[in-house]
């Protein structure tokens, strides 16, 4: 209750839905969820999740849902570490290109321990990161300079930062999903 308003829970209004929105949705809402930001380069978190993966099973099996299946296939998707909606679409593609499941807000650093930079998606084994460049990006003058000076800096230390557009990633997925192949097999991965 907030205020004398009656409010659900981000867990229950997540099952709720189910029924409503499409897998990649819900996927994108439970990532939201579980989400528990953290400041860059240290593993300190700015606040707690709106709710746990066991709140979001819990809220599945309260009462008679409809979408269940969905809601199950969804929440085995949910992932912590996903910080907007296109990040949660970039990993969703890459594991419908065949790709392994990346990890999420990945520090890279230097040889010597410099902090180099947050990357939203990628493969620390394989150094490659999958940058998603908003449309904000190269209007911003600043964040437009820190991400060169940061792709500047991975390839120095031996990373390859593959930069992804909306573009790319949603009008165009299986060319998104062929380069982000092509960068993984030209790092040494290979598929089983």
């Amino acid at each position: 209750e907030v205020e004398g308003l009656k409010l659900t829970s981000p867990a229950t209004t997540w099952a709720v839905l189910g029924a409503v929105l499409g897998v990649d949705d819900l996927v994108v809402l439970g990532d939201a969820i579980l989400r528990c930001p953290r400041i860059p380069g240290t593993s300190r978190r700015e606040r707690p999740p709106l709710g746990t993966r066991e709140e979001l099973e819990e809220a599945i099996g309260r009462g008679r849902r409809r979408g269940l299946p969905r809601l199950r296939a969804t929440l085995a998707l949910a992932r912590d570490g996903s910080a907007s909606p296109p990040e949660t679409h970039m990993r969703l593609a890459l594991l419908r290109a065949g790709l392994p499941d990346p990890e999420l807000d990945i520090d890279v650093r230097s040889g010597d321990g410099r902090f180099l930079g947050c990357s939203e998606v990628g493969y620390r084994r394989y150094r490659v990161v999958f940058e998603y460049e908003s449309e904000h990006h190269p209007v911003d003058r600043r964040q437009w300079n820190r991400d060169i000076e940061k792709y500047r800096d991975y390839r120095a230390e031996g990373w390859e930062p593959v930069c992804i557009t909306a573009h790319l990633l949603y009008r165009r997925p299986s060319e998104f999903g062929r380069v982000a192949r092509n960068a993984l097999l030209a790092a040494g991965w290979r598929p089983e």
